[in-house]
């Protein structure tokens, strides 16, 4: 078997010389280049990483003098929340490995298992697993990072449920619900009644058709406290936390909606003044104005009067 040549940093948490030593062998076996550490106890272990947290991977035995079992798999874990543990034991217990697996811990090896080869591919699977763990969560907090930092609202709903499963903080800020108000809704109850909907259509009917034709896209949702809002939302399909679900990213439109009707509004009485103007002020005025140009053009008569 051709030897692995890149240096591996290892730490051997066990207190038992005989195993170690057996374990060391193992190793040396498989691998050129390793700097191997063993500690004897939890407190060791402590002082150790306190040290020097720079270690390609952990293997833990499960009894030491200090502390074991389910402790001291949590306390190690704590210790060392981004290298990989492997759990040593020469008790197989089922239920205890799928707890310590559930907890945090990379792998389970039975000591009498244990032979060069499957210490080879433990290290080896374990290292690249868990590089490949952290750039997934390194992802995952880069996309919430975005999600939360998105100046647009932005909801997630079960694609089959449709209750809300997650929403940003601009989300919280628009719609004035918590956090944990969302979590117990469907996406529907954001949607206005029947009644305000009629509202909202004759709204928007009533929106110059240049403005109408940019806003065909509209929909009407409403705050917690009922207020209106018109928003423009764009969908997408995605798996969000294992499960089928639709994102929505929203635009809120309400100010610039309220402003175009208020331009509107402001237009349409500039048109009844104007045609008061014109039929109220303007007409009587150009009428008298029109007899005065008739009485200007007529030439005055005199009247001759002679003595009886």
């Amino acid at each position: 078997m051709i030897k692995d040549s890149q240096l591996y940093k290892i730490v051997i948490v066990e207190d038992n010389p005989g195993d170690f030593v057996l374990f060391e062998e193992y190793i040396s076996d498989s691998f050129l280049n390793t700097e191997i550490t063993n500690v004897t106890s939890f407190k060791g272990f402590e002082q150790t990483i306190k040290k020097s947290n720079d270690f390609d991977i952990i293997f833990l035995d499960l009894s030491l003098p200090d502390k074991s079992g389910i402790d001291l798999v949590k306390g190690i874990i704590t210790l060392a929340p981004l290298i990989p543990i492997v759990v040593l034991t020469g008790y197989p217990d089922f239920n205890f490995a799928v707890q310590s697996l559930s907890l945090g811990i990379s792998d389970y090896l039975l000591k009498e298992n244990l032979s060069p080869t499957t210490i080879y591919k433990c290290i080896i699977y374990n290292i690249e697993r868990y590089k490949t763990l952290l750039k997934i969560k390194e992802s995952e907090q880069r996309y919430s990072d975005l999600f939360q930092l998105s100046p647009n609202p932005l909801l997630v709903f079960d694609k089959e449920t449709k209750n809300i499963i997650g929403v940003n903080d601009s989300a919280i800020d628009i719609y004035q619900y918590s956090m944990e108000e969302f979590l117990d809704i469907k996406v529907e109850n954001l949607q206005v009644n029947m009644k305000d909907r009629e509202i909202f259509d004759g709204s928007i009917k009533s929106l110059d058709k240049e403005y109408r034709s940019i806003y065909k896209k509209i929909e009407c949702h409403k705050k917690k406290n009922g207020e209106i809002l018109y928003v423009l939302i764009k969908k997408n399909s995605y798996i969000y936390k294992g499960r089928e679900a639709v994102i929505l990213s929203i635009d809120d439109l309400t100010k610039e909606i309220i402003f175009i009707f208020s331009i509107q509004q402001k237009n349409k009485r500039l048109r009844e003044i104007a045609w008061t103007q014109s039929h109220v002020v303007r007409a009587p005025v150009a009428r008298i104005m029109g007899l005065i140009d008739l009485l200007s053009s007529q030439p005055l008569k005199t009247h001759q009067y002679t003595d009886c």
